[in-house]
């Protein structure tokens, strides 16, 4: 993304948010392109509302699982028993695991599938355990 100078910022702002343009709109005025503008509504409204403590967007909350340091834990705990059943959820395609990052968290979630994936191949259930990749 190409850097946006602090007058193009209250432009774009002046125009979302008092004029309530579309983003149509505000890229034919600003000669920018659609995501541009997108995007520069993000920056210039802080859309990204994450919590101070590195928990995740607060929508997505009832569904986080687990969280990990990214620079001291390089691996999920698989043992623990939340990662252990969104995995067999998972491979019942019942949700559908994401993972986000917040600050220096990377937030693992669950989240529920609105429609049951029953044909789903088993992912989770087929990958080796630590202890088989160590035996060889």
């Amino acid at each position: 993304m190409k850097f946006f100078s602090k007058e193009m910022k209250e432009l774009a702002a002046y125009y979302i948010n008092d004029l309530k343009l579309s983003p149509k709109d505000v890229a034919g005025k600003m000669q920018l392109s659609i995501n541009e503008v997108n995007w520069l509504d993000i920056v210039v409204n802080k859309k990204f509302n994450y919590t101070e403590s590195g928990r995740g967007r607060p929508e997505l909350q009832p569904w986080l699982i687990a969280t990990r340091d990214k620079f001291t834990t390089a691996r999920w705990d698989n043992t623990e028993p939340k990662i252990a059943k969104a995995r067999e959820l998972y491979d019942a395609g019942l949700v559908e695991m994401v993972h986000g990052y917040d600050g220096v968290n990377i937030l693992l979630y669950a989240i529920p599938r609105r429609h049951p994936e029953l044909e789903r191949k088993a992912y989770f259930s087929y990958l080796p355990t630590e202890k088989e990749t160590t035996d060889e």
